[in-house]
């Protein structure tokens, strides 16, 4: 969600169907989302590491997609 709320596209970033989970940790990490949480992407998060990431994303820089022509 978190992604998605920077403008990741999930379709074009591979966060669906085989592969999603290291997909989305490999563009969260470049994202700077998980600075001082750990991860591995299977298990579920506690409050504290969720309002960490919120804080992350706060931070985080937005992305746009140009049309490609």
């Amino acid at each position: 969600m978190l992604l998605g709320a920077l403008g990741y596209d999930s379709a074009q970033e591979g966060f669906t169907g085989e592969g999603w989970t290291r997909n989305m940790l490999r563009i969260g990490e470049a994202a700077g989302l998980y600075r001082g949480v750990e991860l591995d992407g299977n298990t579920p998060i506690d409050r504290e590491t969720a309002c960490q990431l919120a804080l992350n994303a706060l931070k985080a820089f937005t992305v746009d997609y140009w049309p490609v022509q």
